[in-house]
């Protein structure tokens, strides 16, 4: 790999952390904004905060993170099952480590929620958009 292939390469990774935020903060306005408007479940606007915040990653990772030049749709269904997968692994993975370990929940939740990103990355870089 030469240098140019490795900064061509963080500077995927950067715009990937962008847009990851971005979904974030998406995620959460949605369903804090729900939660404090409209609806009294915590579980439905997280979901819904959820799937407002898959929008914003698809669209950004699909045109910027990525520039692919694939069809829309060529990469809608890859990122989608990439996308539940990490909160399934979010959500199991903390438990596990949890039950396992006997650490501290906060920091079991904290361990997973950093390496996920990562798996995900890989996930998205090597297999839905490459």
């Amino acid at each position: 790999m030469t240098t140019t292939d490795l900064s061509k390469e963080f500077q995927k990774i950067g715009r990937y952390v962008v847009i990851g935020g971005t979904a974030w903060l998406s995620h959460i306005s949605v369903a804090n904004g729900l939660l404090a408007w409209f609806i009294n479940n915590p579980e439905i606007a997280t979901g819904i905060g959820f799937f407002a915040g898959f929008l914003v990653s698809y669209i950004g990772h699909h045109w910027w993170t990525f520039s692919s030049s694939k069809p829309v749709g060529g990469t809608f269904v890859g990122t989608a099952i990439v996308a539940v997968g990490g909160l399934l692994a979010n959500a199991g993975g903390t438990r596990m480590l949890i039950e396992v370990t006997r650490w501290n929940p906060a920091l079991c939740l904290s361990l997973v929620a950093a390496m996920v990103p990562v798996l995900t990355y890989f996930l998205l870089r090597f297999i839905v958009f490459r």
